[in-house]
């Protein structure tokens, strides 16, 4: 039986893979600031966890997600259309036994929610300033007319939507910087985004369509041109690990309060059964993060909250569905961790369903990006010939398992890494380039016909004055002429 290209089940064993990482060393400290985990402890730990992070994210609870697809960009004018159809979400919902209803109300929350509660004031919906000053906001939360969507059933994956160079999100969150002399918190939230991006780009790599064998495969060059040329970026995966792990451990105490399952007492209690089971793994003895060492001063403490937030309202900017999707669920993932790690623990009770949701959705795709991470590294030692490491990692049984089809690639390029092989790869490029151009020109009457049936759909519903015409209807128009 032939397995799947990329086997992804328990790599990261017990043992510690030693020695190099991506230029790395693995038993260094991820942050000689705040932080007293070495590389090699997270694998560890990864290894121990990733198996029930990934069920866990399986049940009903935590892969039910409220989402807006109304897009409401607070910063700029811009419409929900992206050209490639991996953009799309699949809206059907499945699920055994789930109650839809519980979204809109109080029961699932961890405590009784009030009008004055820590949550609603932190994360308000009717509040839509740019830069909000003096107020306790974190995150920017607006789905109470959202639609439940069922996220296992849209992964994270390269889906072809690149942004235009004006409407670069990652660009414009880089330079919402901190200001004033605050090195350690600007050090914090520059890692925090920087890890966050490079945990996104580490799973479009290894999530990458290869249209010549219609598989989703790894991709070790995109990975490395994203992420693995870059130690910092990988060092800042591993630091928003640790902040998240903290974050798990400080709420943990209130998790048992909370109802994953009303309808259904056992699946309730096999789901806080395999909290418990993740948490027991978490090393409660070490320092994980330390977050008494930031935030002495109040005026820099609600910057950094305004800066965040900000964050979280650039992702309704993002014109992939799919992607502002996922981006709007790890940023509040990352929000969600920040307030549990900065905010008194009196208001801890007061998370809601999305942020609790979005919380350990984003601690599972950390896991995933650690987990990816070490198999990228991997495969980057049988390309570049390195027995050693091959050996090393094929010894401690934690080497990723690849199908027939995959390795046979694999083998291919390490043949083309030849003189004689690279001009060919190249000649190969400029054939496949300018097949692709003179297809272009014998579509592009074709093309011209369909954007001008979008232009003439969506000028006439302005016409007759379809205020009723949305964002959504005229991308799901232009996907369906394209198709």
């Amino acid at each position: 039986m032939k397995l799947k290209y990329y086997h992804l089940i328990s790599f990261l064993l017990p043992n510690v893979i030693a020695g190099s990482l991506f230029d790395l060393n693995s038993d260094s400290l991820i942050s000689k600031d705040c932080c007293d985990l070495t590389y090699s402890q997270i694998n560890n730990l990864n290894g121990k966890i990733r198996s029930n992070v990934h069920e866990l994210v399986q049940q009903d609870y935590f892969k039910h997600y409220q989402f807006n697809l109304d897009m409401k960009c607070p910063f700029f004018e811009c419409q929900s259309i992206c050209f490639s159809p991996g953009c799309q979400l699949d809206l059907d919902v499945h699920s055994d036994d789930y109650n839809y209803d519980l979204e809109n109300g109080n029961s699932g929350n961890l405590g009784d929610l009030s009008e004055d509660s820590f949550l609603d004031s932190l994360c308000p919906s009717n509040n839509k300033n740019i830069a909000p000053q003096d107020d306790d906001e974190w995150c920017d939360i607006d789905e109470k007319d959202g639609v439940i969507v069922d996220i296992s059933r849209n992964p994270e994956r390269f889906t072809g939507y690149v942004p235009t160079p004006e409407r670069n999100i990652w660009g414009m969150i880089y330079q919402n910087q901190l200001e004033g002399e605050c090195d350690i918190e600007q050090k914090v939230f520059y890692q925090v985004i920087s890890g966050f991006h490079s945990s996104v780009s580490t799973h479009l790599s290894n999530e990458y369509y290869n249209n010549i064998t219609n598989t989703w495969e790894p991709n070790l060059d995109l990975f490395n041109f994203k992420v693995g040329n870059f130690p910092e970026r990988i060092s800042n995966i591993y630091f928003n690990y640790a902040l998240v792990v903290r974050a798990l451990l400080k709420i943990s105490p209130y998790l048992n309060e909370l109802k994953f399952n009303t309808l259904n007492p056992e699946k309730d209690h096999l789901i806080k059964s395999k909290v418990n089971e993740i948490v027991d793994e978490l090393p409660h003895d070490l320092s994980v993060f330390n977050e008494d060492l930031m935030f002495k001063n109040h005026e820099i403490k609600e910057e950094f909250k305004s800066k965040f937030k900000n964050v979280t309202r650039l992702m309704d900017c993002v014109t992939c569905d799919r992607c502002r999707l996922w981006g709007k669920i790890q940023s509040t993932g990352y929000a969600t961790a920040l307030k549990i790690l900065f905010e008194s623990p009196k208001h801890l009770k007061n998370l809601k369903k999305n942020e609790v949701k979005s919380l350990f959705n984003t601690f599972d795709r950390l896991t995933k990006s650690i987990e990816s991470i070490n198999n990228f590294n991997y495969l980057k030692a049988l390309k570049e010939g390195d027995e050693q490491t091959v050996a090393q990692i094929e010894h401690e049984n934690t080497a990723p398992t690849l199908d027939d089809d995959f390795e046979e690639k694999l083998e291919q390029d390490l043949k083309n890494d030849t003189l004689r092989g690279r001009f060919d790869q190249e000649m190969n490029e400029v054939y496949g380039a300018l097949k692709f151009i003179f297809h272009s020109y014998i579509n592009l009457p074709h093309n011209l016909k369909h954007i001008a049936l979008y232009k003439m759909n969506q000028w006439w519903n302005l016409f007759i004055g379809n205020n009723a015409y949305s964002h959504e209807e005229q991308a799901e128009y232009l996907h369906s002429i394209l198709l």
